[in-house]
């Protein structure tokens, strides 16, 4: 599920944890 790094992305905080 590349949610956690769209959301990474996204966000801009690298919240890549929310994979």
């Amino acid at each position: 599920m590349p949610f956690g790094i769209a959301y990474s992305i996204w966000s801009g905080l690298g919240v890549i944890s929310i994979n």
